[in-house]
């Protein structure tokens, strides 16, 4: 069907002199070429807008598409990747009001760029020719027919194998739907079903009743039918949309709504980030470098086309709390010339100057009007609604924004705010009416009458109320008390370790008789407080550097450990005769065996040194029994705790954990056990705050 306008010979923008307007207002596109593979046809069908310089027609080629489903994404517009649209949005009191989620083909893929070019350009406008009521068969012409309209050079080949796929991609999208609309006669309906919109017929298949197809049809599924007779339309620039990259036509039909409504009421055009992600599949950053990159491209074309001159970014936050911003636009010369025409004030054409009258104060000062301008009509125009007188730097945008969630209109919630005292804690107020309203579970039948009530009464909050400012103060101390523990546990660490490198080249540094007798005597006492690791230093010679031993052999330096050699020790204490030291008790004459053999004298140890290490052993006698006193007065459950971290630690953490492991392995538990209750006794001894030696050794000699 042809356009009613141009059938009447009316060309609203004859008058219109719209390079004189804007010399400048140029769109970039790239020309379509025929493209070999499918992936360039789904990312690159009018992907750039560099390449070639258009001037914009004037007159324009209005479709007019219904509103409802428009508004709502079901293609990829994205060159890479899956996208999951799934929007679900809730009222107040928890209902669905909004559901829609888009499934796809597996064999066919997800429908992109191609394939919403198809619905947007082709399929629209042949719904648009059959008019109201729509018969259950639109014929779209053959695939050369479409490819031509779409601006793809037809091969008969490729390029029809790539259309044939998109409209499969198109027609196997399945839609879950479930939200209210306003028909065009004004009542409401309701939308909740799980449907496909059409069904596809290629030239030569057989129709349901037997006939075959002569082109490419689609035929309308009942629930779709129903949604487009009753929808209300609107219109767009058919001639501007064919000439946008994907991304560039999805936000001009977002977006248009708000721009006619601006331009109306002689303001910015206001649309939030996040919503138009949402509207449009696109993907949703939450750095604002990242987001302005996004929409930077989006941007350019449209400012390059005259349809809007400028964008500012406000920063806000949405529901969740999330990183959100306001991009307010300002409408260009393109946009107002399409209100102008859409809005059918001016009965035949539309003058230059007409359209110069509407622009903001700096256009019309680069585009003077006329000294003689035609006559306009009086319109019949309410005077808008005059804004109270609020203090400068009294409301918060953000508190506004967080009022107009819960339903209060803009101009009572600047009132609301701009009333209030200095410092009242606004939106803590409002989340513990939230909390208020879902647990009234529908009782309060007024929300945003109670949502003002709280903020005017001040009403004070529960002390055991959390709000979210609170929370998040709460959770950054306590990440600053994490970070600080961590910061000293690491600088306890790296002292741990410079003093373990200290040690260990004075170890190095000492003579290799030096070094063996204080492997010998570290040995001895770890042997002494693990008995059990015996077997290990027999089935693993090289562990003679085992870390258990090197550990011991750095605590016996930092004790004072001192190296005496045989001469100092013959000169320090003269030898012992054979005939005092068979008269010495010792523990093979308590058990009756034949004293040593004088041939074979035995090494020993000087009295000061056995007496120190026989001290030492008491002392560690002393610090295992209080650490073992400790763990008897803990309940069984706590025990049980300590001793898995224990055992944890040596599976993982401890240096003989290849002899711990092969333990578990070969089932030796009783002999693991004990090596983990020895661990948990040292860990005990650690933080019990016992005396030291030195300590302890003044006091057993006071009680002596």
């Amino acid at each position: 069907m042809r356009n009613p306008l141009k059938t009447k010979g009316i060309r609203l923008l004859d008058c219109l002199d719209f390079v004189r307007l804007s010399k400048t207002t140029t769109l970039m596109l790239l020309k379509p070429k025929p493209l070999p593979m499918e992936t360039e046809h789904q990312n690159q069908i009018g992907d750039s807008a560099t390449a070639q310089t258009f001037t914009h027609p004037g007159p324009l080629d209005i479709i007019r598409t219904e509103t409802v489903l428009s508004k709502l994404p079901v293609h990829n517009l994205s060159k890479k990747g899956r996208v999951n649209i799934q929007i679900i949005k809730q009222a107040p009191d928890g209902n669905v009001e909004l559901k829609w989620e888009v499934s796809y083909s597996d064999r066919y893929g997800q429908a992109r760029a191609l394939a919403y070019k198809l619905d947007t350009i082709v399929i629209d406008q042949r719904i648009e020719e059959a008019g109201r009521p729509l018969p259950v068969r639109v014929c779209l012409g053959s695939l050369n027919q479409v490819a031509e309209e779409l601006g793809l050079q037809s091969d008969h080949g490729t390029t029809n194998l790539h259309i044939k796929k998109a409209l499969r991609q198109n027609a196997l999208a399945g839609i879950t739907a479930k939200f209210k609309y306003k028909a065009n006669d004004g009542t409401e309906r309701i939308l909740e079903a799980t449907f496909t919109r059409y069904s596809v017929f290629f030239t030569g298949e057989k129709f349901s009743d037997g006939t075959r197809a002569d082109a490419v049809y689609i035929e309308l599924n009942p629930t779709y039918r129903e949604v487009l007779n009753n929808a209300p339309i609107r219109p767009l620039d058919l001639a501007y949309k064919k000439l946008l990259p994907p991304a560039a036509q999805r936000f001009y039909e977002i977006v248009s709504y708000k721009i006619f409504t601006a331009i109306k009421y002689n303001q910015p055009a206001k649309l939030s980030y996040s919503e138009y992600c949402t509207f449009s599949a696109q993907q949703r950053y939450l750095n604002r470098a990242q987001a302005q990159k996004q929409m930077y491209k989006i941007h350019e074309v449209h400012k390059k086309s005259g349809y809007i001159t400028s964008v500012r970014y406000e920063e806000t936050a949405d529901e969740l709390g999330q990183p959100d911003w306001i991009m307010r636009y300002t409408p260009g010369p393109k946009a107002i010339a399409e209100y102008a025409t859409f809005s059918g004030k001016r009965s035949r054409t539309i003058d230059a100057a007409s359209t110069v009258a509407a622009l903001p104060a700096k256009a019309r000062e680069s585009n003077p009007p006329p000294a003689h301008r035609p006559r306009q009509r009086r319109l019949k125009l309410s005077a808008p609604p005059e804004t109270p007188a609020i203090p400068a730097g009294v409301v918060d945008y953000r508190m506004v924004h967080e009022l107009g969630k819960r339903g209060v209109g803009e101009i009572d919630a600047r009132q609301l705010l701009g009333s209030l005292k200095p410092g009242q804690p606004v939106l803590d107020q409002l989340e513990w009416g939230d909390l208020q309203i879902d647990q009234a579970k529908g009782k309060i039948t007024n929300p945003p009458g109670f949502y003002i009530s709280l903020l005017q009464r001040d009403v004070p909050l529960p002390s055991n109320f959390e709000s979210s400012q609170a929370k998040n103060a709460r959770l950054k101390a306590e990440f600053k008390q994490q970070q600080a523990f961590l910061e000293r546990q690491h600088s306890q660490i790296q002292a741990e370790r410079e003093q373990e490198e200290k040690l260990d080249a004075q170890i190095a540094a000492l003579p290799d008789a030096a070094q063996a007798a204080l492997l010998k005597q570290a040995k001895a006492g770890l042997l002494a407080q693990h008995p059990n690791m015996a077997h290990y230093f027999k089935t693993h010679p090289e562990a003679e550097q085992d870390g258990a031993l090197r550990a011991r052999m750095r605590n016996l330096l930092r004790d004072g450990w001192t190296h005496q050699s045989p001469e100092s020790n013959q000169a320090t204490n003269p030898p012992v005769r054979q005939a005092d030291r068979l008269q010495q008790p010792g523990p093979q004459a308590e058990q009756g065996s034949q004293p040593p053999v004088a041939e074979q004298p035995q090494p020993e140890e000087s009295p000061d040194v056995d007496r120190a290490e026989g001290l030492r052993r008491q002392y560690d006698a002393f610090c295992r029994q209080q650490a073992q006193g400790f763990l008897d007065s803990l309940d069984m459950m706590e025990r049980g705790r300590r001793l898995r971290a224990a055992r944890l630690f040596l599976l993982n953490q401890h240096p003989q954990k290849d002899y711990h492991h092969q333990l578990v392995t070969d089932e030796k538990y009783e002999e693991f056990h004990s090596l983990s209750h020895d661990r948990l006794i040292e860990v005990t001894i650690a933080s019990l705050g016992l005396p030291d030696f030195t300590a302890w050794q003044a006091g057993r000699q006071g009680q002596n």
